[in-house]
């Protein structure tokens, strides 16, 4: 061609023309990257979702099955045999667990419950002939070898975790027995895919489960026939040793989706003929403002809160399209989530849930710092250590809510008791620490514990006793119901009664026993009373 004759208008629309076409390729690309890019971050919110939402499952499994185990090792017919060691006896209050509530009602599919001894040597099992576990070889073998690798005080510590056996997926709780005195452990093992078929109806979205061999054991009816024409979604689960159990697919149609985005690109095509450098220029414009921006302050976000901690929960300005609307507003929503999930982890290892009063894990590290800050300033306290007499016959006769509400009523009682009678002011877990380390906490079950750094002298330990048992007999209103209980004490003194944290809790919970023996209210340690001691 021969461009010398041609005229500027030709030559305008041959520029035109091939800007057009180049144009028309920019636009054609930039509008599959944005397409793949949308889908991209798409598929990756789903999978953040589906991660949130089975740690939410498993921590719910977690709950209930330490909440079973407990339930069994608390009975009295449970504890008689365990200490006499009648296996025959263990056996039938094993089998009945597979009749309780927690499996009845579908809340869990039990799958077997095991019984150990302190050196997790197997003492007895149970399971239905019904479930999926049919050979003699041992469960979980891995985290039972790292149950029983830990020392001191983490044998006392409840462990979950996940694993395969006979190519199914197990979840495995192993409940300490025996209190402060350990007598061996409970192992309850369910099938975590129960729980987490319920994703379904609680996302809204088609959920498929599979195993490592690509095996389906669940998939919801509305599964896609065609997995190319929806967005699929996946979860590995995985042990706490990053072994690898079961993949969490969820799925979401996309026609609708990349109906809007073809239609999008087309626009822009179309757009781009009329003016294609005006175009280009406001489309970057568009594009920094609408998508790179709001990633970028996606980007930082997430960053803070890979480096403080505190941040998690902040929420971003939702701005940009609406793809990145929906990639704001659930990264707000997962925020606003983990927040509340990390404030309350932090509750939930400090605080007893019922009475909201200091539990056994605070107990235990406030009153190690208290024998160590006593040592250094030799200067003596006392640890008391509280039981509730005829509390098991509210829960047998009345139920276990009127129970929980009664010890709820006990908690305050005794908090306004101590406080009254200026044995210390503080006794919410944000002070204690500014103050001494005066507390009271709940143990467990019926049983709570008070440490009294102000109090030297035994007579001053048995008159502030005297005054919790006069606290404890006027009736509490439950309900309907007027309760009347009583209360049995034991007094250990530091560090003539006990140097160490273990001795010193030893000796209190001797001579709260002898108390509750003797039907004395309260007593204070002395060596006479090892021999009648519960405590071998």
């Amino acid at each position: 061609m021969n461009i010398s004759v041609l005229s500027i208008r030709s030559i305008l629309s041959i520029i035109i023309g091939m800007i057009g076409l180049l144009a028309l390729a920019l636009a054609l690309l930039s509008g599959s990257i944005h397409k793949n890019l949308v889908l991209e971050n798409q598929k990756h919110t789903m999978r953040d979702m589906i991660g949130i939402a089975v740690n939410e499952r498993l921590e719910d499994l977690a709950e209930t099955t330490q909440a079973l185990g407990l339930s069994l090792q608390s009975t009295p017919a449970f504890q008689t045999a365990l200490y006499s060691n009648n296996l025959a006896a263990l056996l039938p209050l094993l089998n009945n667990q597979f009749h309780q509530y927690f499996v009845t009602s579908g809340i869990i599919k039990l799958e077997q419950l095991i019984l150990f001894d302190k050196d997790f040597s197997k003492l007895t099992e149970a399971q239905e002939s019904s479930r999926l576990i049919t050979t003699q070889e041992t469960i979980c073998p891995q985290f039972l070898h790292r149950a029983g690798l830990r020392t001191g005080s983490k044998r006392m510590t409840i462990m979950h975790d996940l694993c395969m056996h006979e190519g199914n997926p197990l979840h495995a709780t192993i409940v300490p027995v025996g209190g402060l005195r350990l007598k061996g452990y409970i192992m309850v093992i369910t099938d975590p895919s129960h729980n987490l078929k319920t994703l379904e109806s609680n996302l809204g979205i088609p959920l498929c489960l599979r195993l490592k061999n690509n095996k389906s054991i669940f998939e919801s009816d509305k599964w896609p026939k065609n997995e190319e024409s929806s967005l699929i979604s996946s979860y590995e689960l995985k042990t706490s040793s990053d072994i690898p159990v079961l993949n969490i697919l969820i799925a979401q149609n996309i026609n609708a989706l990349s109906k809007k985005l073809d239609k999008a690109r087309l626009d822009v095509l179309l757009i781009s003929g009329i003016g294609t450098l005006f175009i280009v220029v406001i489309s970057i414009l568009i594009m920094r403002r609408t998508m790179l921006n709001p990633l970028s302050k996606l980007a930082h976000k997430l960053h803070s809160f890979h480096t403080d901690k505190s941040r998690i929960g902040e929420q971003l300005e939702v701005t940009g399209t609406r793809e990145i609307h929906e990639i704001i507003e659930g990264f707000n929503y997962m925020s606003l989530k983990l927040g509340k999930l990390y404030q309350s982890l932090e509750n939930m290892a400090y605080t007893d849930s019922l009475t909201e009063l200091p539990n056994r894990h605070l107990f235990q590290e406030t009153l190690q710092n208290t024998i160590q800050h006593h040592h250094k300033i030799n200067k003596p306290f006392t640890l008391l250590l509280m039981d509730l007499n005829h509390f098991k016959e509210v829960n047998d006769t009345l139920g276990h809510h009127i129970g929980d509400e009664l010890l709820k009523a006990v908690s305050l009682r005794l908090k306004d008791t101590l406080r009254n009678n200026d044995i210390f002011s503080f006794l919410d877990q944000e002070s204690i620490s500014q103050f001494d380390n005066d507390m009271v906490a709940r143990l467990g079950g019926d049983e709570f514990s008070a440490i009294l750094t102000n109090l030297q002298k035994t007579e001053d330990s048995i008159v502030v006793a005297q005054k919790l048992i006069s606290a404890m007999e006027q009736p509490f209103k439950i309900n309907e119901h007027q309760l009347t209980i009583g209360l049995s004490i034991g007094i250990a003194t530091f560090p003539e009664q006990g140097s160490d944290m273990h001795t010193l809790i030893r000796h209190a919970d001797i001579a709260m026993y002898d108390a509750k023996n003797r039907n004395r209210g309260v007593s204070t340690y002395n060596q006479a009373q090892e021999k009648n001691s519960r405590i071998d």
